[in-house]
């Protein structure tokens, strides 16, 4: 690569661009030559000289196509090469070239690409944007990315025109690869959506196991799982191998969680009733249409029915039975299988490959406008698989819609295999970006600063708030859908009707995904998602409060209600994880390092914290207001009845009516009582239809108009993260400068990350307050955390003690929710106290504690790593 400078008679007019070109010329180790012109111009193709952009005459004259300069010279101004060949050749013949401007072969190197490099006049190389990867100071000078990313961004040649503006420039990172690190997420989403659909239709309506005891289940596997994505969080930023840092963990956890997910999904296989005899009148069964059951003379089903009932083989139609095959399979082995598989799916699929494969995704790119490309690829894969059951389902319901355990086997199947596609094209095709030298030898972090760092970060703190509302606003409306389909409006082929609203839902999330983007990009992401989540919490309000009569008479508007819903719900996939994203980039500006996985475990851990509540919650209202699996019926409304009782002619097998029919089939005429007579597994009392109704539409509407406060707060604009970058680079280039928080206006202090400031981050302020009012600081903080360590332990004991006596399901529910929290303090006091076993009192930094700082400040300074104002700052 040849540079091609400004003359050294200009830098004592302009000081800085020649202290800039030197810094080129030691970055890329270029060839120099001098011209009166105050250009630069590269030669990409061949390394050898050319002639500049502007040829200047040794006297002030004019020329065709020139124009007089300021200090009298004049340029011929040849930004095409050929012109510029010509030019030269013109100047050959006429001997106007003189040695130092001669070029030998000029016309073999006619291919060359020329680029402007301006430095003394900075507003018209903006306006031309020759080059995207070197970006420029508002003083015009030229800041590098790094030797190897300004030689990779030289081969432009070929270029026919300037790029004018940034929406014509090629992206940094191939379509190909967003595609295949999103084509994961597609299958992720299929996954998430069908493992909550399963936990209701196949263990509570079809294996009858009871709301309470799953959302006992639920709890502790939630309970337990929550404090290992820290750790793996933790071991994915420090890992280091030639294949990288996240793909190891993806590779491994992985294939086990599509295991997991498939026996999940497939208990029916093990656990449902099987080998029942079959009832009288079975071999009457009609298989070829409705019509048979009047063509079979005094053989047809209705006589043999009629005949069984008067000797007593079969219960009549409208009989009370007392024995309806409801605890028949709620037994111990059932909640093991349960168990076991959930909680395989949580800790190696959510955590062990969610973690390190959203962190992958915050690396691959830097740039807004491919980052905004990355995450609109990602959101829009991840509805498409929310989309792909719910088609595949309405196909399988054409033929097993009085067999759903089995539909929930064969989607499992199929998703299982896809999912191992998808992983062997993620690891094949996507290549982690290198980590720069300094980063692997500087060393980690430990955990505790690391966290309360993230926690000092105001603008995650914020976003903290606005992601709970949001997560119940995403999961409450999917997970209740099938209860209210059933349970409210009383449908018996619940799956085609689930299907229908789970259809529109994601018709709506896709068709608002580009003017959503749209809409952020011209107004902002806070205000659109702020309009966005309000018309969601009315569409949520008109769910909750409008009787069933009305949306069944009126389904358009209960459709065009989905349709809403579907909306709010994209808008806050779409709007809120771009933050978490620039949020991201701010920390590095204030701690000096990248720490996606630990941002993500937060996130991640903080979102299964709420599906904790908003998944079991739930499940325990409903079963405190005394709601019945499939109605109180053994069969029914999508569970088979020949499996379940040996009746391949019932509809419905219930404590006060059998649904006797020709085929058994949801659309079977129905021989004995009213044929319209509406189905009984579909029944509940009217206090769990409140419960459902609150928890379908209420809750997920108060949650939107909260989420309203925190998205006005959270707003990292495009100019303030352009500033972020800039800083981050500067401070790459020069890292002994001090960088300015474009948020706060303050300058920025690094954590030194030495021994004495690292063991200050592990209390907190008035932590070492009170241990420096002490006379033996060590032992007064021993005191405190050991303290805190033991009480913790006694609420641990204190709420494992009172499940064992109480003997209660939700009670023992309600403690394993407390003892999720439980779990987080016990590990962090005791990694804290370990600490303070290995000190000696010589370790104790001095002072620990400023008595004269205020809390807020001394946290701001220390966990921040915020200074005092720019212009009270001393010069360094």
């Amino acid at each position: 690569v040849k540079v091609f400078r400004q003359n050294m008679g200009l830098v004592p007019r302009n000081p800085e661009a020649g202290m800039a070109f030197f810094s080129w010329q030691l970055r890329l180790g270029g060839w120099f030559i001098s011209y009166e012109n105050g250009k630069s111009a590269v030669s990409v193709k061949h390394a050898v000289k050319c002639l500049s952009v502007c040829m200047w005459e040794v006297s002030p004259q004019r020329e065709p196509g020139s124009k007089q300069e300021p200090d009298g010279s004049s340029c011929l101004w040849s930004t095409n090469n050929y012109q510029l060949w010509e030019a030269a050749v013109n100047r050959r013949k006429e001997g106007r070239l003189s040695e130092e401007e001669e070029v030998p072969r000029l016309d073999k190197r006619r291919g060359a690409v020329l680029l402007h490099f301006c430095v003394c006049d900075f507003a018209s190389f903006w306006r031309k944007r020759w080059l995207w990867e070197v970006a420029w100071t508002a003083t015009g000078l030229v800041s590098l990315m790094g030797t190897e990313h300004a030689v990779a961004s030289l081969p432009m040649e070929g270029a026919k025109e300037e790029l004018v503006d940034m929406e014509h420039l090629p992206p940094k990172v191939s379509r190909w690869k967003l595609a295949s690190y999103s084509h994961l997420r597609l299958v992720f989403s299929a996954c998430d959506l069908i493992v909550p659909a399963a936990r209701g239709a196949v263990y509570i309506e079809a294996l009858k196991m009871s709301p309470g005891s799953q959302a006992l289940l639920i709890s502790i596997c939630k309970s337990l799982d929550f404090l290992l994505g820290f750790i793996v969080a933790k071991a994915s930023d420090m890992t280091r191998t030639r294949w990288g840092r996240r793909k190891p963990f993806i590779a491994l956890a992985f294939p086990i969680a599509i295991i997991s997910f498939i026996m999940f999904c497939s208990p029916a296989l093990v656990f449902q009733s099987r080998g029942n005899e079959l009832k009288p009148c079975s071999h009457l069964t009609v298989i070829s249409g409705e019509d048979s059951c009047q063509s079979m003379g005094n053989e047809t089903l209705a006589a043999c029915l009629t005949a069984a009932f008067s000797s007593g083989d079969l219960d009549e139609w409208d009989q009370t039975i007392s024995d309806t095959g409801q605890d028949h399979i709620n037994s111990a082995g059932l909640m093991v299988y349960f168990a076991v598989f959930y909680f395989g799916y949580y800790l190696f699929g959510v955590t062990g490959t969610i973690i390190p494969y959203n962190a992958l995704g915050m690396e691959m790119t830097t740039e807004q406008r491919d980052r905004s490309l990355l995450f609109g690829m990602k959101t829009a894969c991840q509805f498409i698989g929310y989309a792909m059951p719910v088609m595949l389902q309405v196909w399988l319901n054409s033929f097993l819609a009085s067999d759903v355990p089995l539909q929930y086997s064969i989607m499992s199947l199929v998703f299982g295999a896809w999912a191992a596609i998808g992983l062997a094209i993620l690891l094949m095709v996507i290549t982690e970006r290198p980590i720069s030298v300094p980063a692997v030898i500087k060393p980690a972090v430990p955990l505790v600063p690391s966290i309360r760092r993230l926690l000092a970060n105001k603008p995650y703190r914020w976003y903290m708030l606005l992601n709970i509302p949001q997560a119940l606003c995403a999961l409450l409306p999917p997970s209740l859908s099938s209860y209210y389909v059933k349970a409210v409006l009383q449908q018996e082929n619940v799956v085609s009707m689930t299907t229908i609203v789970s259809g529109i839902f994601l018709f709506a999330a896709l068709l608002s995904i580009t003017p959503i983007v749209w809409l952020a990009n011209r107004y902002g992401r806070s205000q659109v998602l702020c309009c966005i989540m309000f018309q969601y919490g009315i569409a949520c309000s008109c769910v909750c409060f409008l009787p069933a009569e009305f949306m069944l008479s009126f389904a358009a508007f209960f459709y065009f209600l989905i349709f809403c819903i579907g909306v709010g719900t994209v808008a806050s996939f779409v709007l809120v994880e771009p933050m978490l994203n620039d949020i991201v980039d701010y920390d590095e500006l204030l701690s000096g390092e990248r720490n996606e996985a630990m941002f993500t475990v937060v996130e991640t851990n903080l979102s299964q914290l709420v599906e904790i509540f908003g998944g079991v919650l739930p499940l325990l209202a409903m079963q405190a207001a005394g709601y019945q699996a499939n109605g109180g019926c053994a069969c029914g409304c999508g569970v088979d009845c020949m499996k379940e009782v040996g009746m391949p002619y019932s509809r419905w097998h219930c404590p006060s009516d059998i649904g006797y029919s020709c085929m058994g089939m949801l659309t079977s005429k129905l021989i004995f009582g009213d044929p319209t007579r509406a189905a009984p597994c579909t029944r509940q009392n009217d206090a769990v239809q409140l419960v459902i109704r609150v928890f379908f539409g209420g809750l997920p509407a108060i949650f939107a108009f909260l989420m309203i406060i925190p998205a006005m707060k959270v707003d990292i604009t495009t100019t303030l993260h352009r500033a972020i970058l800039n800083e981050i680079q500067l401070r790459a280039e020069d890292p002994d400068r001090i960088c300015t928080d474009p948020l706060t206006g303050l300058q920025v202090i690094l954590p030194t990350n030495t021994p004495p400031d690292l063991f200050k981050e592990h209390y907190s302020t008035w932590e070492r307050r009170m241990a420096t009012r002490a006379q033996d600081v060590l032992g007064k903080l021993k005191q405190i955390i050991g303290g805190q360590l033991f009480i913790s332990f006694l609420v641990g004991v204190a709420i494992l003690v009172g499940c064992s006596v109480s003997n209660d399901v939700t009670v023992a529910t309600l403690g394993s929710l407390a003892m999720a929290i439980v779990f987080l303090i016990v590990p962090w006091n005791i990694v804290r106290l370990r600490l303070l076993v290995r000190s000696k009192p010589s370790d104790i930094p001095k002072p620990l504690a400023e008595d004269g700082t205020p809390a807020s400040v001394a946290w701001a300074q220390e966990g921040l790593g915020i200074g005092r104002p720019a212009d009270s700052m001393p010069s360094q």
